[in-house]
């Protein structure tokens, strides 16, 4: 395969697609802070996410970093060629680090090929992205042509979530404590969206989780009314939900005509810092807007 794939642990992914994808992922830095002991982890392909969840319920508060100039530059050095997926940019430094490791790379191999992409998302999003990049690499397409309809890509992509357990958003500082309490008193679940824009979005509050999965079922329908049928390829990353994963599945090939399969993949340890036990994220190529 003549081009290298980088991304970083934001990427929700398998051994298979891994190797499928010739991606490598360049780790965050996870930190679980209780009272003044600091716990930390490095989301690497082998750490214990069920252990760092469980340890997540004890902390008073959370904190991540991305990945350093140094650690990016030292895969870009390994390939001529390669094409970098970071998170969201108004997300994480992820983005801003691997730009100024590309230019470090750069100015001492100036012949190489480094292009870094915004994913403007983040788990199943990445993994959304990566895998569009490796169909371009299989098909032929140039360097150049690569970059280019990828951003296009990205810019039309949708991703939608549903999360059971709110307590990781509020020990990052991300809902408040009161609205917390108030959606579990009433058994109300946001919608979460991110599309088009740089932010994430609500887009309902639903009472009952099962309603909540159907609100989201809706809008991958709605949002993909245009495209052809069974045309489409959707992501559905899960934080230790495998059931739920696979049921969510089977009703999304269902009710969804433009979908033609649904690949499933757990979170990794900085999405599981987000989605928590139960949480639900899909990440798919949507109508333009």
């Amino acid at each position: 395969m003549p081009y290298k794939i980088i991304a970083d642990s934001g990427c929700d992914s398998t051994p298979e697609i891994r190797e499928r994808l010739n991606l490598t992922l360049v780790p965050l830095n996870i930190t679980l802070i209780s009272g003044k002991e600091h716990k930390e982890y490095i989301d690497t392909i082998d750490l214990d996410i069920g252990a760092m969840l469980d340890d997540m319920k004890n902390s008073d508060s959370m904190r991540t970093s991305c990945p350093s100039v140094t650690e990016f530059a030292k895969h870009m050095y390994d390939h001529d060629e390669c094409f970098v997926i970071t998170l969201a940019s108004f997300l994480s430094g992820s983005y801003n680090s691997a730009v100024a490791a590309r230019e470090t790379v750069l100015e001492e191999f100036p012949e190489k090929k480094i292009y870094v992409f915004d994913s403007l998302n983040a788990s199943a999003g990445e993994l959304r992205v990566a895998l569009y990049v490796h169909e371009l690499i299989r098909d032929g397409f140039s360097f150049e042509a690569i970059i280019e309809k990828t951003e296009i890509y990205i810019e039309n992509m949708a991703t939608v979530l549903v999360l059971e357990d709110l307590g990781n958003l509020i020990k990052n500082g991300r809902m408040s404590k009161m609205a917390e309490r108030v959606a579990s008193l009433l058994n109300i679940y946001p919608v979460l969206f991110k599309r088009k824009v740089k932010e994430i979005s609500m887009a309902a509050k639903v009472r009952g989780l099962n309603n909540a999965f159907s609100r989201m079922i809706g809008y991958i329908g709605e949002w993909t009314a245009s495209k052809e049928d069974r045309s489409l390829t959707l992501i559905l990353s899960h934080c230790d939900a495998r059931n739920r994963a696979h049921a969510i599945r089977k009703r999304i090939l269902e009710n969804c005509d433009t979908v033609k399969d649904v690949i499933i993949t757990p979170t990794s340890g900085l999405s599981a810092v987000y989605a928590n036990r139960g949480g639900i994220v899909i990440s798919f190529e949507a109508d333009p807007i």
